[in-house]
């Protein structure tokens, strides 16, 4: 499965930035977060170490990279393609690591004060399983920032299917409500705000096509689908 996703953003890697819409509208949402939460402030005072999972070409880096003081950094990419590119744009000294998330070893965590991910979790293969082993070896004060399209995502899109009856098949996107439960059973201080984002395109086939060029067209399930996200 994951060597489809690999391959689909190493042939996405060079136009991604090009096509990236939802992803940048995301990465300046989490960015107003770190500039207007109280409590995400508190490290804005410090250096900080930070981890980013599924950091692509590095567009979001640079944005955390420009607003906190961060000292060790360790970027995690399945793509090399999208960590090349990354390499270009990443002149400080930084850590460049290509492994699927999924198999990264979050038991050292406990090294970074700040990890964050951009529309990137929900490429994992079991995001329960992923979000479970962050936030308990999360470091004690540490701070998860992430952003992810929920199943609400493509409301439009889904109703066009529906009305010319075709089967519309993506990858299953986190539940926005799930999230919330799952974090107050464990007792994190945790702050979610779901925000729409409305970019309008030709033709559903416009719509793909942009997916496609940012290699977000590959399934995480085993059989292959129709569309996915």
């Amino acid at each position: 499965m994951k060597k489809y996703i690999k391959n689909s953003f190493n042939i996405g890697a060079k136009k991604y930035d090009n096509f990236n819409h939802i992803q940048n509208l995301a990465g300046d949402s989490l960015i107003e977060i770190l500039k207007n939460n109280t409590n995400i402030l508190s490290i804005k005072q410090k250096k900080i170490n930070a981890l980013e999972l599924g950091s692509g070409t590095g567009e979001f880096t640079k944005k955390i990279l420009n607003n906190l003081n961060i000292g060790k950094l360790e970027l995690v990419d399945i793509s090399e393609e999208m960590i090349l590119v990354s390499k270009s744009k990443i002149k400080r000294k930084t850590l460049f690591n290509n492994v699927d998330f999924d198999k990264y070893d979050y038991s050292n965590l406990d090294n970074f004060e700040l990890i964050f991910s951009n529309m990137a979790i929900h490429w994992s293969s079991n995001y329960i399983k992923l979000i479970t082993s962050i936030i308990m070896n999360l470091k004690k004060g540490g701070i998860f920032l992430f952003s992810f399209p929920n199943n609400k995502s493509f409301s439009v899109l889904k109703k066009i299917y529906q009305k010319e009856e075709k089967e519309f098949t993506l990858n299953s996107l986190p539940d926005f409500l799930f999230y919330k439960g799952f974090f107050d059973k464990r007792y994190v201080d945790f702050r979610i705000k779901e925000i729409n984002f409305k970019i309008s395109y030709k033709s559903p086939i416009a719509f793909l096509k942009n997916l496609k060029n940012i290699g977000a067209n590959a399934s995480i399930q085993k059989k292959k689908k129709i569309f996915f996200f």
